[in-house]
């Protein structure tokens, strides 16, 4: 399941939210590990989605972070697989040492905000 989960408070920021649907719990687990081989085809659904979100939200931005550092690392390196693509449209910025810059391939950073050009 993906969301876009408006952080009240601040205008047109969005987490973007997405893992297993927990129907016990009623909510996006997003530390499942479903270990079926699929990491590749979810990760690009996550690309479409988010290309459509911004289509018909123009002034938002998104924030995503992976529930563990090695989420957030492979988020990191899907960015960087098609950043000609992904630079062309968008800004991305990565939140490092208490600090968000414009992205670059070779760091690690703990979050991502992503926004139209």
């Amino acid at each position: 399941m993906i969301q876009f989960q408006l952080i009240v408070g601040i205008n047109g920021l969005y987490n973007l939210a997405f893992g297993d649907w927990d129907e016990e719990e009623g909510i996006i687990n997003d530390s499942a590990k479903s270990n079926n081989g699929d990491k590749q085809k979810i990760l690009i659904t996550i690309a479409q989605t988010v290309f459509n979100f911004m289509k018909t939200n123009p002034k938002a931005t998104i924030l995503a972070q992976g529930s563990t550092a090695s989420r957030t690392r492979m988020y990191q390196m899907g960015v960087a697989a098609f950043w000609i693509e992904i630079s062309e449209y968008y800004f991305v910025a990565g939140y490092i040492n208490d600090q968000w810059e414009n992205f670059t391939e070779r760091r690690n950073y703990e979050a991502f905000l992503l926004m139209n050009k």
